[in-house]
């Protein structure tokens, strides 16, 4: 009998199989390393199994996160010099949990996906990036010792017109006239809480005038009284707002409250709309403290903009790193070699036949 005919080798694997094969063995002369990978350990054995022999190979390639140093194979098969646990880095104990380096294996040595997330991890051993400092505040000027300074009076303060529309007749007119006389008078005494009380009876009459409130404003500052005098000038522009009498006096009486700015700027305005002499020393002080003030100011504001800068690069920085940390365990999730298809190291493609 004629021996039977043998199927072709060739006929026995598809073409998808056959290309796959190729693919795996330009991969190995390629780097003859992996054929010592687990994955491949069942083509190692059939070679042996044949009488032929897999020598040792050498490997040597860049750590994956550019420490500068060398991978190196050993005869032995076990991972590389980064991948032991008793490795001097401190892989270890870099404080994210993991007990053993680089994904060791066991049995085969490691490949470049172990290597690389070895050096991962040795790269989060360090200690974390401490966070710049926040600037300090700009301090505020030190006050100086102000003799003339007045606590703050609270109300109620003196009344106020019913009205500035009324239709008064002779009688109270004539009787308001009486009370502002004898509200000066008893100024001229020296006795200034008779004169007050006079000159409220009088403007609790109604129609009050800009400068009747601005008049009371001035005595009840030199009682000490700051806050009604403030009142008083704030009712006196409400009706002139040109009263550069108002404007002087609620500006002594802020810049006796350590209101500067304020003060500053009322007394500016008053000397604007009718000058005086006798308050230009009150106005060259509030130009000097004003200065310093707007002088601090600049310096808050450059500051302000200053940490603002800083935080938004804090927060860039930190939403790099989440993003950077998510991507590397995304990574390491997603399929053991670098998302490779088919699982196979070094990018081969999958569908090998078993």
């Amino acid at each position: 009998l004629d021996p039977p005919v043998l199927a072709s080798p060739r006929a026995a694997m598809d073409a998808a199989s056959l290309k796959a094969a190729k693919a795996v063995v330009d991969k190995m002369k390629e780097d003859p390393s992996l054929v010592h990978t687990p994955e491949l350990k069942f083509l190692k054995d059939y070679i042996e199994s044949l009488g032929g022999s897999v020598p040792k190979v050498e490997k040597k390639e860049e750590h994956g996160h550019g420490h500068g140093h060398k991978a190196q194979g050993h005869d032995d098969g076990c991972c590389d010099g980064h991948g032991h646990e008793e490795h001097g880095h401190g892989h270890k104990e870099a404080g994210h949990g993991h007990e053993e380096a680089g994904h060791k294996h066991d049995g085969g040595c490691c490949d470049g996906h172990g290597q690389e997330e070895h050096g991962e991890g040795h790269g989060h051993g360090h200690a974390e990036e401490e966070e710049e400092p926040v600037e300090p505040e700009i301090p505020e000027d030190p006050e100086s010792d102000d003799p003339e300074r007045l606590t703050e009076d609270a109300e109620p303060f003196p009344a106020k017109s019913p009205g500035n529309d009324l239709d008064l007749t002779d009688e109270q007119l004539d009787k308001q006239g009486e009370l502002k006389q004898a509200a000066a008078e008893a100024l001229e005494d020296g006795d200034k809480q008779k004169a007050l009380d006079k000159f409220t009876e009088a403007i609790k009459i109604g129609n009050v005038s800009a400068m009747m409130y601005a008049k009371r404003a001035d005595m009840l500052l030199k009682m000490k009284k700051p806050c009604a005098c403030i009142a008083d000038c704030d009712a006196a522009l409400e009706i002139n707002p040109d009263s550069a009498k108002a404007y002087r006096i609620r500006g002594k009486a802020r810049r006796l409250l350590g209101k500067w700015e304020d003060a500053h700027k009322d007394i500016a305005l008053g000397q604007k709309l009718d000058f005086d002499d006798g308050t230009c020393d009150l106005e060259e002080l509030l130009k000097k403290k004003y200065k310093k003030i707007q002088e601090r100011m600049v310096k808050v504001r450059a500051r302000e903009e200053r940490v603002k800068l800083a935080e938004m690069k804090r927060r860039k920085a930190k939403a790099q790193k989440e993003y950077e940390e998510f991507d590397k365990k995304r990574e390491a999730e997603g399929g053991g070699y670098g998302g490779m298809p088919g699982g196979m190291p070094g990018g081969m493609p999958g569908g090998m036949p078993g």
